[in-house]
């Protein structure tokens, strides 16, 4: 069988054709062989945000007043849940109108070594927001309770803003609570909560399901930890 003659003009766009060609079917082969990662579940995240959001309009009051926010920084490592769980909280907070963000601290992720195997706010971060933000209502950690030696308890300030955590783990935040360093903890739930719905759909729902706020008067609930 003779071979097909290409115009000698005509190769370079033919061998642009197969080259694509090659790529397409290259891609193809990709996406038919890799299946899709699983949607994550954003509900839970988004209700830990507004339960935080109606917790901290409890312990400011009617009157409401200013809060300092502390975060992992999403703009150095993009965390889809944690950026979820951001805009939620922001937005939950301009819905009460009479709340001010007026500042944001962060923690670099490759900073988290300096969260201690406690998972909790670096005592670092803590004092730097504690010194430049001291005349705050109210501090909302999105890092957890923060890692305090008792000298460094017995050195906190009379007065200070009030502490709102949401804490992966309750270890440790019993003496937090009695030493009145923190005033309010979301955790995870220690048993299945009965009044939990089977089947959640909203947000609230979902928090249900998987976390309970703490705080002192409840927090004997901790020791099970």
């Amino acid at each position: 069988m003779p071979l097909l003659k290409i115009d000698e003009k005509k190769k370079p766009i033919v061998t642009l054709i197969a080259i694509l060609a090659i790529v397409i079917s290259l891609i193809s082969i990709f996406v038919t062989q890799c299946e899709r990662p699983p949607k994550v579940n954003l509900k839970p995240y988004l209700g830990v945000s507004e339960v935080l959001a109606d917790e901290t309009a409890k312990l400011l009051g009617p009157s409401g007043g200013s809060i300092v926010v502390i975060s992992l920084d999403t703009k150095a490592s993009k965390i889809p849940t944690i950026e979820a769980q951001l805009n939620a909280f922001h937005a939950a907070i301009k819905k009460k109108g009479n709340i001010t963000i007026a500042a944001t601290e962060t923690l670099s992720p490759d900073k988290m070594g300096e969260m201690g195997p406690e998972m909790g706010l670096p005592s670092k971060l803590f004092h730097k927001a504690l010194s430049q933000h001291g005349n705050a209502n109210v501090f909302v950690s999105f890092l957890g309770a923060p890692v305090l030696k008792d000298e460094e308890i017995a050195q906190l300030p009379p007065t200070m803003p009030k502490l709102i955590v949401f804490a992966s783990f309750g270890m440790g935040l019993k003496k937090l609570f009695d030493e009145q360093v923190i005033q309010t903890a979301i955790v995870p739930n220690i048993e299945p909560n009965p009044n939990a719905k089977k089947n959640p759909v909203t947000s609230r729902e979902w928090f249900d399901q998987y976390y309970m706020v703490v705080t002192k008067e409840t927090a004997d609930k901790l020791s099970n930890y």
